[in-house]
This record gives C-alpha cells, sequence and structure tokens, in this order.
C-alpha cells in the first residue's frame, strides 16, 4: 500500500479528499491530536512525515483574503508550497492544486498561484491540478482527479497534458 499524504485536511478539499483516501496521513494546524495527523503550517515550513504521494491542499484561498495580508498570503502560498515541493524532490510524487485564476487574475491571488504553478512546473516530480471554483457539488470529482494524477504518475503512467512544456512568463 502506498504512503499518501494530506497536506490540508482543515480545508474544504482536503476535508473531502480525506474521505476518499481514509488511511493516508494528513496536516493540519487545528488538530494534531486526531488519529494519523501531523502538524504542519505552510507559514512556518518545519518537519513534513515521509510518503510517497503528497496531495497539496493547504493554502491561503480568495482575493479577498490575500489582499488583505500579501505578504503572509505570499509565504503560504509561494513560499511555503515551493517548500514541500522541495521537500518531497527524490522521495515522493507531489500533487498541487492550482487555480484557473493565474490566466487571468492579476490580483495578489491570481499572481501568488502563478509564481508557485511557474515554478512547481519545472518539477518533474509535482503534477498540478487547475480547478475553478469547488463547490460541494463537483469536489468528488476533483478528488478522484487529484488521486488518478497521484497515483498513476507513481506508477509511472503519464496523463494526457501532463508532459506539456513548462511555460515562462
Amino acid at each position: 500500500m502506498m504512503r499518501e499524504l494530506i497536506i490540508g485536511q482543515d480545508g474544504f478539499i482536503g476535508r473531502n479528499l480525506c474521505r476518499h483516501l481514509p488511511e493516508a496521513m494528513c496536516t493540519t494546524r487545528r488538530n494534531a491530536a486526531m488519529e494519523r495527523a501531523h502538524y504542519f503550517d505552510l507559514a512556518k515550513c518545519g518537519p513534513l512525515p515521509d510518503a510517497e504521494i503528497v496531495y497539496l491542499c493547504a493554502g491561503i484561498n480568495g482575493t479577498l483574503t490575500c489582499a488583505s495580508d500579501p505578504q503572509r498570503s505570499y509565504r503560504v502560498n509561494v513560499d511555503g508550497t515551493i517548500y514541500v515541493a522541495e521537500h518531497y524532490r527524490d522521495k515522493a510524487f507531489v500533487v498541487w492544486i492550482s487555480s484557473t485564476t493565474v490566466e487571468w487574475l492579476t490580483e495578489h491571488y491570481g499572481r501568488q498561484k502563478r509564481v508557485a504553478e511557474s515554478h512547481l512546473r519545472t518539477l518533474p516530480h509535482v503534477g498540478m491540478v487547475r480547478a475553478g471554483r469547488v463547490l460541494q457539488s463537483n469536489v468528488d470529482d476533483l478528488c478522484k482527479i487529484m488521486i488518478s494524477v497521484g497515483r498513476n504518475r507513481r506508477r509511472g503512467i503519464v496523463i494526457w497534458g501532463e508532459d506539456e512544456q513548462p511555460y515562462r512568463h
């Protein structure tokens, strides 16, 4: 059985991904006393458990939230994300949830996702899933796609579109 880790179980996507992967380890900023939970905060970047597949769902979401504290949100959404990806270099495959806002949003949130995505696209052990608006009605499909990307890549299977060349801004 593969060792899977969900970073960001406190959020909407991470919490739902935990339902799909009940045996996975997870990280939390709120309740590290939970079974299979490890404390981890993207703003502080500490130790992480060993894993073969990492689902990176944590981050500061939303235009207004990022605009209210752009330095902290940058530290989390860019620096923290890159820290996790670099930590698992040569150790695990990382599935990162990005956003379609990288294509059109010029505010802090969109720019932060774009900066992180530009770096992560250069790493062969990272796969990205871009999501639009995630709601209760479509979160299960998103979770299934993330799991498929992670497990297939770990097995050496490249899914359509994953072998595209990195783009430069």
